[in-house]
């Protein structure tokens, strides 16, 4: 199997490529491992890609106050969750296991 295929033609970058895509799997990680609900994954997923609060609420379809009242409720739930950064800059498990990653190739 090529490196190319093994983490989705992507390169391990997948949110610079396709960061809605990033953002559906990383979510649906968030939400088998944490307490929050889906709507909530979906914001911390776009939050660690660095997207304000009108940005976010493009992607998850909800009006940016929505997003404020909602990054209360995560916080609420998982003071850890928001963290606001670009996932190369996370040592974060990834749910796809792709180079850069906790679980993909270290450097």
């Amino acid at each position: 199997m090529s490196a190319d295929h093994a983490t989705g033609g992507h390169n391990g970058r997948e949110w610079d490529t396709d960061p809605e895509r990033w953002a559906l799997r990383r979510a649906r990680y968030i939400g088998r491992t944490t307490a929050l609900e889906s709507t909530q994954a979906r914001i911390v997923a776009f939050a660690e890609l660095g997207y304000s609060h009108s940005g976010i609420a493009k992607h998850v379809d909800v009006s940016a106050s929505t997003v404020k009242s909602k990054f209360d409720e995560i916080d609420d739930v998982d003071p850890t969750a928001l963290l606001s950064r670009r996932p190369d800059e996370l040592v974060v498990e990834s749910p796809i296991g792709v180079d850069g990653t906790s679980c993909g190739v270290s450097e």
